[in-house]
């Protein structure tokens, strides 16, 4: 499987995205994302594109295998990880 890994521009090179992992459902996106140079491998992320995350808070989930995610966290208006989800959803495609 073809990977597009970037590394977001707002976390100073902390961490990387796979942008080809991208799949999702109406505004819904998911995505694998890992810690730049780690060995740990990468986690799936899950989030709704269209939250206002600079107003109202948003959240985000979390899952191994790309399928299960009930590892589901509210943040507050941006808090950690806010910056890597907007970059993932409007960044497009190759």
């Amino acid at each position: 499987m073809a990977e597009h890994v970037v590394v977001v521009p707002s976390t100073g090179g902390q961490d990387c995205v796979d942008l080809d992992s991208r799949w999702g459902v109406g505004a819904i996106l998911s995505w694998k994302q890992s810690i730049c140079d780690s060995s740990e491998g990468p986690v799936w992320v899950q989030t709704d594109c269209s939250q206002e995350f600079d107003h109202s808070g948003y959240w985000m989930a979390t899952s191994l295998d790309g399928r299960n995610f009930d590892r589901k966290v509210t943040y507050e208006a941006d808090q950690s990880g806010s910056s890597i989800a907007q970059f993932v959803c409007l960044s497009v495609g190759r």
